[in-house]
């Protein structure tokens, strides 16, 4: 790959953070390859709603790369040991063959903690429904244990005006920072991501704002609109120089 980048006359990523990381993967020079992030289409997500009671949200496939154990074991945490006897744990997002196993262990993690029932799952849904989903969150995390290239999931959380809670690594410090709309933290232990959730659940007004902040920077920076002129500019500037 590295020998046919050479050869490119452009080369794109959705985020500084893939960019460099790619940069240096492949022995080229810095800047070699420009950042021009993902959007989303805005259609059909709503004004955010009253949630009670308040509720953590994951939406990705349901597997371990994604950090849901990490996350299980957080949720666990935060109402056993964190005092917090109301929050809920929604899962949703694509399910497999191979994932069956582990969401099971899952399963049997929270039946032995006593906390079946304040956790619903949601394998497979449509994109209407995803919608659906995200109005009924308080806040969103999908502490992923890997270097994420981008995160649609975290876009589209607070597109719904929904804050959200992500590793400091990867992409997620760069969409935070452009939006305003959740924290990244610390993802090394179960319980102190219990205790970033604790703090924000602690604090609604300040959810409410980072919501607010979250929707208005996905709807300036990450639309689809943005991605297509995005897109085009880089089109355009390559036309350029290909012509001098």
């Amino acid at each position: 790959m590295a020998d046919r980048c050479r050869y490119a006359d452009a080369m794109l990523a959705p985020s500084k953070s893939y960019a460099r990381m790619m940069e240096k993967r492949m022995g080229l020079e810095s800047g070699s390859i420009s950042v021009h992030p993902n959007g989303i289409n805005l259609e059909g997500y709503s004004a955010p709603r009253e949630v009670d009671p308040p509720a953590i949200g994951f939406l990705a496939r349901m597997c371990e790369v994604k950090g849901l154990g990490l996350l299980v074991d957080a949720f666990i945490h935060l109402r056993t040991d964190l005092g917090d006897t109301a929050t809920r744990l929604k899962i949703a997002g694509a399910v497999t063959l191979g994932d069956v196993s582990f969401i099971d262990n899952l399963k049997a993690k929270l039946e032995s903690a006593g906390l079946t029932d304040s956790v619903d799952w949601h394998p497979n849904i449509s994109r209407e429904e995803k919608l659906e989903f995200l109005n009924e969150l308080s806040l969103f995390s999908v502490p992923v244990l890997y270097e994420e290239a981008f995160g649609l999931y975290a876009i589209e959380a607070m597109a719904a005006s929904v804050p959200i809670v992500q590793p400091d690594f990867a992409a997620f410090p760069e969409l935070v920072e452009a939006t305003g709309g959740g924290v990244c933290v610390s993802i090394e232990t179960a319980d102190g991501l219990a205790r970033a959730y604790d703090e924000l659940l602690r604090s609604p007004e300040l959810m409410k704002e980072m919501g607010e902040r979250g929707r208005l920077g996905v709807e300036k920076r990450f639309s689809m609109e943005a991605m297509k002129n995005s897109f085009i500019n880089a089109m355009e500037s390559l036309l350029q120089s290909k012509s001098v």
